[in-house]
This record gives C-alpha cells, structure tokens and sequence, in this order.
C-alpha cells in the first residue's frame, strides 16, 4: 500500500500537469487548467481584523474545486496503465483479467502473485514519483505478504521496500493496514469485531442526541442525516455479528419511545415504516446491512467495467463448484444463468448440479446476499429485451413489489431499502390494535413528521400516540390494565371511549374539535 504525500500540492504543478499531457490529452485541456489558476489568490479573514491582502496560490487548487479529482485521476492515470501493462505480474482474477494495481484518491495498492513481480511494480512507482516530482509518505506505507509454508500457514517475508530511502514497514499475518477506519489484512475474526468501537460510539451520541432538548422531529433528522452515514461505509465492507447491530437498534428504540412519550409495548414497526406511509422513515441497521450487500452486489454484477463482471461472475461460479459438483459442459458460456441461480437458491434443482455431501463452510458476501435476497423476498431475474430501444435481454436485474420498472445504479439501494420499510409497515398494519392508524395516514397527512410548520412537541407527541392507538382514552388504560372501564368520561355519554369516539361522535368534545379544526385551517 502507498500513500501519496500532500497529493493536492502537486495536481496543479507542472509535473503534475506533465504528468497529464503524457496521456494524450487534448492540448487545449491543459491550457485551460494552466489558465484557471494563472496568477491565481486567495484571501483569509476574520470578523474582527477583516481580510488579509491576496495570497498567491502557488501549488495545489482551491479548496472544493469541481477540477481537483479530474486533475488527479488524469495525472496517477499513466502510472495505472504502466502497472497493467507489466509483465508477468499481478494477480490472475478470472480467465481474462490479471489485475496488479488499485487506486483511490490518495491510496495506491499494489500486488503480484510472486516477490519478483512485487518488487518491479514498486520500482515502476518509484521512477513515476520521481518524474512527476510526487512524493509519498512512507510511515504511512506497508508491505504485507502472503506466502504460505508447507503446512498452509502464512509465512512473513520482508521484502525489502524502500521509497527515498526509507523502509516500508512490514505487516504481520494478524496485522491490517487501516483504510477509513477499516482494516485490511487476513485476520478475519478480528474484522467481524471491528465495528464495535464505531457502534459504542454511535450509541454515546445517539443518547446525546435524544438528551439535548431538541425536538422529536430534530432528533430524526440529526439521527438520520449524521448518524447513520457514518457506519455505512463500514457496514458495506465488513461482516459484523448480528448482535452488534441489534444492540445499536434496540438502543435507538428505546429512546425514540422515551423521547415520544409512548409506552414499552408500542411497535418499533412504525419507527421503520417509510414516512410516506405514516411512519418516522428509520431501518434496523441489520437490515440496513442487507441492503448495502444486495445493492453492492447487484452493483458489480451490472458495472460498466467488464472486467468488474467478469470477476463476480467467477466469483459465483467458484463458489458453485465448491459446493455442487456441476455439469462442466452444461454451464459453459452459462456462468450469468449458473450465478442467478445460485443467488436465487435453485441452483440445486437446474438438473445440471448436484450438492455435494461434504463442502467448505464458505463465508463471502455472496453467500450473505443469497440469505439477504431469501429473507427479503427478492430474488434476480432476466429483465425481457426492449424492442423499441433496441435493449437485449439482461440477466441477474433485480425489481421489487413497489416499483414496477428494473432497478439501475442510481435506484438500487434506495429502493431496496423502501422494500424493507414496507415490510415494517404491513407489519404495523396487521396489528389489531396499534395498526388501526397506520392504514388510514400517509401521504400529505403525514408531512408533519418531518416537516411540522409550528407544532408544538406536546402537539406532536399528541398525534404519533394517537397513530398508534395510545393515547390516554379509557378504552387505552383499560387495555393497559390501568383502568377497570372503557365508558366515555363525557357526562351523560354511555359509549367505549375510544379515540374515534372522542374526535368523530362524542357531543361533549365536539365544539372543541371543530374549533381546532377551524384553527387549523386557518394556518394553511
């Protein structure tokens, strides 16, 4: 792994823009970033000694330039293309693709099958920093090797690396470079427990959140928009324990039910009902996990790069063969048909795989998105061609119940993620008593809960206890065990006390129901 040092400074300088022009780019591409930042300033100030006079802009670009990452992606692009043009080095990944390289931002890994190839790809990186005037960070560089000894345990192996003259350091089979806060290495049961620390942290502040003194509303929002974000990087790549998760959901449960008001027994199933159908919009982080998997999945099963498909493909195809013992000639050129139905848990029952009696425990993403896509109720299918817009017929597409048209990148997780909320709501739905509300609100009756245009909290908190049927009416207390009768506290009233009864049919609260009614209008 290298990482660049202060790669900013150098995407604007002349190496840098050297760097570009050696990719064939158009000329008129460099004159117009050279032009950008010719004479180019900036200024810092304060409200209290105002602003300082310009400071020229020597190396770099300005902070949030749209031109930053396109500079970059262009300048590292003749490294990448050198790397893969290396001889005999990298990584045979599937029948065609042999991949040596990585890179993202700042961050380049390199691999290779054997310590030759390691050591020639590092020397090509070397001579590119050097004539790019680049520099990288070699404390924040590592080698790891993965040699193996006769008896199939890995094996450290000091390469010898060194970049301006400082060694590289060598990490251990246990140990992982750290990327975003996630390790990568071999030590996989110590991966499945690294989300821990993140998930008591986001507990401590999730109970910050609901002891601030905000707003129900606020506290949605904060939770939704600040909270869960920051895990779900981590969630895509790693494979927590179940518990872990469950234990952040049933925290946030309970304090939702705490911040609203409302008793122990309410169902958590309307705080994971889209808001569009009544509910606050939340999902368990379990099956938020789910959802990140299927659509990560889907997403390389359907990339734009072919060699990205090639791989998955070979992927499934491996795992497969691990686990049935397939009709070599029956799948060959097949391998999209093999994968659906493996995913789709048939594969067993295509007459061309039987499953063997004795196969590895195997524990990868695809095996994840195959329990996902069953507990889901989603399975692949091969969308039909399009004759007007001359579309084959695709494989491996996915669709859910609510929306009629294939899911495509931009779409995938977000409807994924409704399917899973709909789910919550036919849940709350089903129930006797607390799912009487949630099959008359929705929709624009519904906007206050995230929107609520001069509620007061005690108004708001009123109006999710009365979805859910918990408000203090008797034929609630009775029900709760808090009170021996269900008749109507209004004099001279004999019927239950219900929640419908007391807005729709008592007379003694009706002048008080048409006034805020009248109120309420006068508001829109």
């Amino acid at each position: 792994m290298v990482r660049l040092r202060q790669c900013l400074r150098q995407r604007a300088s002349r190496p840098a823009l050297g760097s570009i022009t050696a990719t064939r780019v158009p000329s008129e591409f460099i004159a117009c970033c050279r032009g950008l930042y010719a004479n180019a300033a900036f200024t810092v100030g304060n409200a209290l000694d105002g602003t300082t006079a310009p400071i020229a802009l020597q190396v770099g670009v300005f902070q949030g330039c749209p031109l930053s990452p396109h500079l970059f992606t262009a300048a590292i692009a003749p490294l990448l293309h050198t790397l893969k043009s290396l001889p005999e080095t990298g990584v045979q990944i599937s029948g065609v693709d042999r991949l040596g390289a990585a890179a993202y931002a700042d961050d380049l890994k390199i691999f290779s099958s054997t310590v030759d190839g390691v050591k020639r790809q590092h020397s090509v990186v070397q001579d590119f920093l050097w004539r790019t005037g680049m520099e990288a960070n070699p404390s924040k560089c590592s080698t790891l090797s993965v040699q193996r000894d006769s008896r199939g345990l890995h094996q450290p192996c000091e390469l010898g690396l060194k970049l301006d003259g400082t060694p590289i350091p060598a990490l251990s089979a246990s140990d992982s470079y750290k990327y975003l806060g996630i390790g990568d290495g071999f030590d996989h049961v110590r991966r499945r427990v690294e989300l821990a620390p993140a998930l008591t942290e986001l507990k401590h502040d999730a109970t910050a959140l609901l002891k601030s003194g905000l707003a129900p509303w606020q506290v949605v929002k904060e939770v939704k928009v600040y909270l869960y974000p920051r895990v779900e990087y981590a969630l895509r790549h790693l494979r927590p324990f179940a518990q872990q998760l469950e234990g952040f959901d049933r925290h946030l449960v309970r304090g939702l039910r705490h911040l609203l008001r409302l008793p122990t027994n309410a169902t958590s199933a309307f705080f994971y009902t889209p808001v569009s159908r009544g509910g606050l919009g939340f999902l368990p982080l379990t099956e938020f996990h789910g959802a990140l998997q299927v659509a990560h999945g889907w997403q390389m099963l359907n990339s734009s790069d072919p060699a990205i498909r090639r791989i998955a493909i070979q992927h499934l195809y491996q795992i497969s063969d691990a686990r049935f013992k397939l009709d070599v000639v029956r799948w060959k050129d097949h391998e999209e048909e093999l994968g659906e139905l493996l995913l789709n848990s048939k594969l067993a029952t295509s007459g061309a795989a039987s499953p063997k009696r004795q196969n590895p425990e195997i524990g990868s993403l695809w095996f994840d998105i195959l329990g996902r896509l069953h507990r889901f109720g989603l399975k692949f299918e091969m969308a039909p061609a399009v004759e007007e817009t001359g579309t084959p017929a695709k494989r491996l597409q996915l669709r859910v119940p609510h929306h009629e048209a294939w899911l495509d990148h931009r779409t995938v997780l977000r409807h994924v993620k409704l399917h899973l909320k709909n789910k919550h709501w036919k849940r709350w739905a089903a129930m006797k008593d607390q799912g009487k509300g949630a099959r008359i609100v929705g929709g624009a009756g519904s906007a206050f809960l995230t929107r609520p245009r001069g509620l007061w909290e005690t108004d708001y908190r009123f109006a999710v206890a009365g979805r859910l049927n918990h408000l203090d009416t008797h034929s609630v207390l009775k029900r709760r065990r808090l009170c021996a009768y269900d008749k109507c506290r209004s004099p001279g009233c004999s019927r239950s006390e219900t929640l419908a009864h007391v807005l729709n049919h008592c007379a003694g609260t009706m002048d008080v129901v048409r006034t805020r009614h009248d109120e309420a209008l006068k508001l829109r």
